[in-house]
C-alpha cells in the first residue's frame, strides 16, 4: 500500500494546490474580463470535455498497459514502442482538434452564442484562441496517461501545481497589467498548456527504458478491442456530461450562460477529489487484475470506495448545504448567490452520483468490460437530448440542472446493480451498506444538525462543520482509514 499511500498523497496536494489557484483567481478573472467574456471560458471548457471523444480510447489503453507492462517483465521496447506509436496519434489527433475550431470560430460566433455586448469580432478571436489551447494542451492527456500507469504520480501533480501556479499568477498579472481582454486571457492559457504538454512529455520519456523507438501497428490492433469500448463510452458519456452546456449555450443568454458555468465550475470541483482517487487505482486494478489476485482486488475495491465516499459525500453535501454562505464568502457579490445558488444545489448533487459511480465503473474497465458503461450512456443520451431540451426551454438553467440529477442517479443505480452481478459477486450489500450508506447518514446527521444551530450570517463556523461532517464519515469508513490513510481506530 505505500505507492498508493505515496501517490494518493501526491494526488490530494497536487488537487488541493491547483483548485485552490482556481478558486482563488476565478472571481478576479471575472471581475476583470466580465461576466459575459467568461461565458466564452465556458465554451472552452465545454470543448476540453467534448474534444475527449476523438482519444479513441487511447488515453485509457495507455494507462492500462503501462500499468500491465509494469507488472510482469517485459521488454523496454515495448514501454517506448507503446509510447511512440500513440504519440504520432495523439499529436495529429491534437492538430485536428485545433484546425476544425480555427475553421469553425466564424460560424459559431455569428450563429450559435448570444451576446449582448460582446463583439462579434472579439467571440471570434475567442474562439480560434480556443482552438489553439485545445490542441497545443491535447498531447498531454496521453503522458499523463503513460505517467498514471508507471505510478508516477508524484511527477504528475509536480507538474500541474507549477503550471496551475504560473497560470494563476501570470493571469491575473497580464490582466491586470497588460490587457483585460479575453483575446489576453486565452494567449496565456495556450503559453501555460504548451508548458504542460512539454514538460509532461519530457518525464514520461524520461521514465521509460532506455532502448529505440518506432511506430507499431500491431499495437493499434492488439489495443482495438478495448480502445474501441473506452471510445463508445467516452463518445457518449462526454455527450451526456456536456450536454447541458450545449444546450444552454443555444438557449440562454451569454451572460446567463456565464453565471451557470459558474455554478458548474463549483459543482466541477468535486472531481477534484474523485478524479485523483480514479488516478491511483485504475493501474492498480489493473496490476491486481493480472497477477490475478481476487481477493486482494476485492479488497482494495472495498478500501477505494469508503475513500471515495468519506471524501465526496462529506464535500459534496457541505456545498449543496450551505452553498449561499459559501458562494458570497468566495464571491462577495450579493448578485452572485442570487443567480447562481440554486444551480449549485443542484448541479453538485448530480456530481455527487456521478463521482459515486466512478470507480465501479474504473473497475469494469480494468476487467477489460466497457460494454455495460457505453449501453447505459447510449440509454441516458437517448433519454436526455429531449428531456434536456424540452426541461431548459421550458425552465432555464434550472430545468436542465434536474435533468443531470435524475440521469446520474439512474447510472449510478443500474450500474452497481449490474456489475456486482458479473464482477466482484456478492459484493453489492457491503458497498451499499458499508462503502457509501454509513458515510452519507453520519455526513446527513452532522450537516442538518450544522444547517440548524448555525447563526444566519455566522461564516466562522463553517470550516468546524466541514471538518466535523469530513471527520465523522473517515469514522465510520475503517476499510479506508486503516488501508488508505493509515489511521487506525
Amino acid at each position: 500500500m505505500s505507492v498508493l499511500k505515496k501517490n494518493f498523497t501526491a494526488n490530494v496536494v497536487g488537487k488541493m494546490w491547483t483548485t485552490a489557484m482556481s478558486f482563488i483567481f476565478l472571481p478576479y478573472y471575472i471581475k476583470l474580463i466580465g461576466i459575459e467574456a467568461y461565458g466564452l471560458v465556458g465554451i472552452y471548457i465545454a470543448l476540453l470535455a467534448l474534444s475527449n471523444v476523438f482519444d479513441l480510447g487511447l488515453g485509457s489503453s495507455m494507462t492500462r498497459e503501462m500499468a500491465r507492462l509494469s507488472a510482469k517483465p517485459t521488454e523496454p521496447e515495448e514501454f517506448r514502442n507503446l509510447t511512440r506509436t500513440l504519440e504520432v496519434i495523439y499529436w495529429t489527433t491534437g492538430a485536428f482538434i485545433a484546425a476544425s475550431i480555427v475553421f469553425a470560430a466564424p460560424f459559431i460566433s455569428e450563429h450559435w452564442i448570444n451576446a449582448k455586448d460582446l463583439p462579434k469580432e472579439t467571440i471570434r478571436q475567442g474562439i480560434f484562441c480556443i482552438g489553439i489551447a485545445l490542441g497545443s494542451l491535447w498531447p498531454s492527456f496521453l503522458y499523463i496517461g503513460g505517467l498514471m500507469g508507471l505510478q508516477k504520480q508524484v511527477s504528475i501533480n509536480a507538474i500541474n501545481v507549477s503550471v496551475a501556479t504560473v497560470r494563476g499568477v501570470g493571469m491575473i498579472v497580464i490582466l491586470t497589467y497588460v490587457s483585460s481582454t479575453i483575446q489576453a486571457f486565452f494567449l496565456w492559457q495556450i503559453i501555460t498548456n504548451v508548458i504542460q504538454t512539454t514538460l509532461t512529455a519530457m518525464v514520461l520519456w524520461k521514465n521509460l527504458p532506455k532502448g529505440t523507438s518506432r511506430f507499431d501497428l500491431q499495437i493499434l490492433r492488439r489495443l482495438k478491442g478495448y480502445a474501441m469500448g473506452i471510445t463508445g463510452i467516452t463518445v457518449v458519456g462526454m455527450i451526456c456530461i456536456q450536454l447541458d452546456k450545449m444546450v444552454l449555450s443555444r438557449i440562454l443568454s451569454l451572460d446567463m450562460f456565464g453565471y451557470y458555468t459558474l455554478a458548474s465550475s463549483i459543482a466541477c470541483a468535486l472531481s477534484h477529489i474523485s478524479v485523483p482517487i480514479y488516478s491511483v487505482f485504475f493501474p492498480h486494478y489493473s496490476q491486481l487484475i493480472s497477477l490475478n489476485d481476487n481477493e486482494r482486488i476485492s479488497s482494495v475495491y472495498h478500501a477505494s470506495c469508503q475513500l471515495m465516499s468519506a471524501l465526496i459525500i462529506p464535500t459534496a453535501l457541505f456545498v449543496v448545504f450551505f452553498s449561499s454562505e459559501l458562494i458570497l464568502l468566495w464571491t462577495q457579490s450579493v448578485e452572485m448567490v442570487q443567480k447562481t445558488t440554486l444551480l449549485v444545489k443542484l448541479l453538485m448533487t448530480g456530481m455527487l452520483f456521478n463521482a459515486l459511480a466512478l470507480l465501479p465503473t474504473t473497475l469494469q474497465y480494468a476487467y477489460g468490460w466497457t460494454k455495460l458503461s457505453l449501453y447505459l450512456n447510449l440509454c441516458n443520451l437517448a433519454c436526455m437530448l429531449p428531456l434536456m431540451y424540452w426541461s431548459a426551454s421550458r425552465f432555464g438553467a434550472e430545468g436542465a440542472a434536474w435533468i443531470w440529477i435524475v440521469m446520474n442517479f439512474v447510472f449510478l443505480v443500474a450500474s452497481v446493480q449490474i456489475m456486482h452481478q458479473r464482477i466482484v459477486k456478492h459484493e453489492k450489500l457491503r458497498w451499499i451498506g458499508q462503502d457509501v450508506g454509513l458515510p452519507l447518514l453520519i455526513t446527513l446527521a452532522v450537516l442538518i444538525t450544522g444547517r440548524i444551530v448555525l447563526p444566519k450570517g455566522n461564516l466562522a463556523l463553517l470550516g468546524v462543520i466541514y471538518l466535523l461532517s469530513l471527520g465523522a464519515s473517515l469514522l465510520v469508513s475503517p476499510h479506508a482509514r486503516t488501508k488508505m490513510i493509515g489511521v487506525r481506530g
